[in-house]
């Protein structure tokens, strides 16, 4: 196991720092896993590349997500997440609708992840994200929680919310039954 954090991932893209990361994966990687679990859904932004220097495959959020949104035959989704999540396009697919976040209520959802991963007053930031998930539920299928703090603070989650990390444990016990 290894733990990278990235509080820089919240507000921008720090691609800079992806030395880290990539450190971190090849030590990993030098224990010959079946898989590498990535839990944060922004560094699946460049899981790709962090791909290309491993022999051990990352299971893949991503793709486990679209196919969950195509099993549920979403048409429009919103993705809450940070602001490289959101601006980079991760949970875009093919004939499915992304409702857009206004960028007032991006830097909301990315002040409520930050604050809330510093661990300052987390029912606030839940009840913030709230009004914002409450406003955007009606206007689609499917809302993403494309953050592992948000499907932290939403763990008890309805049908309308897709909980990324439940899916990243689902893909991971797919993946090692195959």
């Amino acid at each position: 196991m290894n733990f990278v954090n990235a509080p820089e991932l919240i507000y921008r893209n720090e691609s800079s720092r992806l030395i880290d990361y990539r450190r971190g994966l090849k030590m990993l990687d030098s224990q010959s896993p079946d898989a590498i679990v990535m839990v944060c859904n922004t560094i699946h932004l460049y899981r790709e590349q962090f791909q290309k220097y491993l022999r051990s495959p990352i299971v893949d959020l991503v793709g486990r997500i679209e196919h969950t949104l195509r099993n549920k035959r979403a048409q429009s989704v919103a993705v809450l997440g940070t602001l490289a999540t959101a601006s980079q396009d991760l949970y875009s697919f093919e004939g499915i609708e992304k409702i857009q976040i206004s960028k007032p209520e991006q830097r909301e959802i990315a002040d409520a992840i930050f604050e809330y991963n510093a661990g300052r007053d987390q029912h606030r930031q839940r009840e913030v994200l709230a009004k914002i998930i409450d406003k955007k539920r009606q206007d689609v299928d499917k809302i993403i929680l494309g953050c592992t703090e948000l499907c932290a603070m939403f763990s008890d989650y309805d049908e309308k919310l897709v909980n990324t990390l439940d899916e990243l444990v689902e893909a991971t016990m797919y993946f090692i039954t195959l």
